[in-house]
């Protein structure tokens, strides 16, 4: 069976979850004050940690990742974008 789990994110910084192999990321948005990450898995599966990267516009962008998002905070004028570690 498979479900949605919402995540939540910390700006500017390393963001280590643990969730079942597989995840997908479906949606980042603001949920208050906050930046969330809602992510498709199942649950069955075997769990290991994944990496998610806050990035603000001109920041740096680590290596050996990839975009799964952008979301606006601050009323539109912060823009941040999610970045998930690639394995190796």
């Amino acid at each position: 069976m498979r479900t949605v789990w919402k995540i939540p994110l910390e700006i500017e910084g390393d963001n280590s979850v643990t969730l079942p192999e597989g995840v997908n990321v479906v949606h980042i948005d603001t949920q208050g004050d906050d930046i969330m990450m809602w992510v498709l898995v199942e649950p069955v599966r075997v769990s290991r940690e994944y990496r998610f990267f806050v990035v603000a516009t001109g920041g740096e962008v680590p290596r050996n990742t990839q975009h799964v998002g952008t979301v606006l905070t601050n009323l539109g004028k912060s823009v941040w974008h999610v970045f998930a570690e690639m394995p190796d």
